[in-house]
């Protein structure tokens, strides 16, 4: 099961999850479950490092959208087939992909859009930079979206 190891509002209304590997965005929605931890869910995007500014704000856009806190019960077995994201998201496993990128989630908490980046530190996993978390209004959209970019095209 995936699990984003941030320390997350409980107020969080929507969480994605990014990724930038050398060809690729990858992203996907997330789901809050009964335990309490967001879980990927689908759709999964997956978009070229050389689309345009306005089909990676619209893929964001969408991602955030499908997130919810609606899933209230929770059945490894049957609510959550990770083959599935993975396969959606053209890797083999989680620690591949986290491995392979530079990452952050996007969450939506009312009208404020917090922008975590987080470092991979082998595998103990993926941990969020606490300094450089970045927050935006959400009429600010454009905004968070080139600070998504910003952090993932940073070489740190």
């Amino acid at each position: 099961m995936l699990l984003i190891k941030e320390i997350i509002n409980m107020e969080t209304d929507k969480l994605i999850s990014i990724y930038k590997t050398k060809k690729e965005y990858k992203l996907y929605p997330s789901s809050l479950n009964q335990y309490g931890f967001w879980n990927a869910i689908s759709p999964c995007y997956v978009l070229s490092i050389t689309c345009d500014l306005q089909n990676l704000a619209r893929s964001i856009k969408e991602a955030l959208t499908k997130s919810n806190i609606a899933q209230i019960t929770f059945d490894k077995d049957k609510d959550y087939d990770q083959s599935l994201k993975l396969h959606e998201l053209g890797v083999k496993t989680w620690s591949e992909l986290y491995r392979t990128s530079k990452s952050c989630t996007l969450s939506l908490n009312h009208n404020i859009l917090k922008l975590t980046p987080y470092k991979h530190e082998g595998r103990k996993g993926n941990f969020p930079i606490v300094e450089k978390i970045q927050t935006f209004f959400v009429d600010d959209f454009e905004n968070a979206v080139l600070g998504v970019i910003e952090i993932l095209n940073d070489k740190e």
